[in-house]
């Protein structure tokens, strides 16, 4: 969304601000006048360049929609979450080891958000659980460092899980795909099976996660990967 006007039609007859100078020519202080509309314009221009910078950007808009899911998958998906996740919130909550808000503040993470998805489970092969996160970085740097440090701890899935990695082409500028089954540790849960891809594009580190219990259908999270990707990239960071 642009201005459509910054101070409007005002001609430099209509009104003049006054500016003093140091007047280093003269031995003193020398008054010039400028347009107000000139000098409200760049009064404008200093204002929004300086909210611009100070602006914290929100990944809100790039992680995946229930319109996605279901566009991928089918109908009967309903919101689990929909929420921001801090430095605090990942740092308090991680149990991988190192991972402190500290730490993460250091590597220049600055926001993340998550959306999750569910619908009954089935006894056809399919998803029955989407969710993405989608973190930014102030540097490409920031999200690599996160990428790698995922990638050398796939046992962090959770324990009670088998977990096979494959590097990943195609998405962002790197990445790699994780399949897992089991059930957590000592849960008489149903067995689960799941994929999730991780990546990198720029300075936003993505992650897609679906399950199923149920074997999953070929395909699943790269589609949904793909869309996410592309929403990335259209923000041009």
């Amino acid at each position: 969304m642009g201005i459509r006007s910054v101070v409007g039609d005002d001609s430099a007859e209509e009104g003049a601000a006054r500016i003093e100078s140091d007047g280093s020519n003269t031995g003193g202080s020398e008054l010039r006048t400028v347009p107000l509309s000139a000098a409200l314009a760049v009064a404008v221009f200093v204002t929004l360049a300086a909210s611009t910078r100070a602006a914290t950007p929100t990944p809100r808009a790039l992680v995946l929609t229930r319109p996605d899911v279901i566009s991928t998958f089918g109908s009967g998906f309903q919101a689990l979450a929909a929420q921001s996740v801090s430095n605090v919130q990942v740092g308090s909550l991680s149990t991988t080891p190192g991972l402190t808000t500290k730490v993460y503040a250091r590597e220049g993470r600055i926001t993340g958000f998550e959306s999750a998805f569910s619908r009954p489970a089935s006894r056809k092969p399919g998803v029955d659980y989407a969710f993405s996160e989608v973190d930014i970085y102030k540097s490409a740097a920031g999200a690599e460092w996160r990428l790698d440090y995922s990638r050398g701890h796939p046992n962090t899935i959770q324990a009670g899980y088998k977990v096979r990695l494959v590097k990943l082409a195609g998405f962002g500028n790197d990445g790699y795909y994780a399949s897992f089954s089991g059930r957590p540790l000592g849960s008489a849960a149903p067995k689960l099976y799941g994929a999730s891809i991780t990546f990198r594009h720029g300075s936003y580190l993505a992650t897609i996660v679906v399950s199923s219990s149920t074997l999953l259908a070929i395909g699943g999270p790269e589609r949904l990967a793909r869309i996410v990707d592309a929403k990335i990239g259209r923000t041009g960071r």
